[in-house]
């Protein structure tokens, strides 16, 4: 039962590893989304900048940056909603 168990697992590491190759290929329906994958990074590579590598008043600010740039690059905003944004946010500045 305990051999079964690791089985599954290593064949389920396999498969996830198989697919970020395969993403590599321009095969349409083949690996996952290389959107996905930017934003996957952009939050796991931020995540482990904001916590280990940056001060602790600093942290907070990183991490919204990093949670920003993988919202960009899963297409959820876009720099046309940012630019408005700012935009509007300086008019009720004014």
């Amino acid at each position: 039962m305990f051999w079964n168990i690791i089985l599954k697992v290593l064949s389920k590491v396999w498969l996830f590893i198989n697919n970020i190759f395969r993403s590599l290929d321009n095969i349409q329906n083949s690996g996952y989304s290389a959107r996905k994958l930017t934003g996957l990074a952009c939050v796991l590579m931020g995540s482990y900048i904001t916590k280990y590598k940056l001060p602790q008043d600093a942290q907070l600010h990183a991490l919204y940056a990093w949670l920003v740039a993988a919202l960009i690059a899963l297409g959820i905003i876009t720099m046309e909603h940012v630019i408005k944004l700012r935009a509007e946010n300086k008019t009720k500045e004014l």
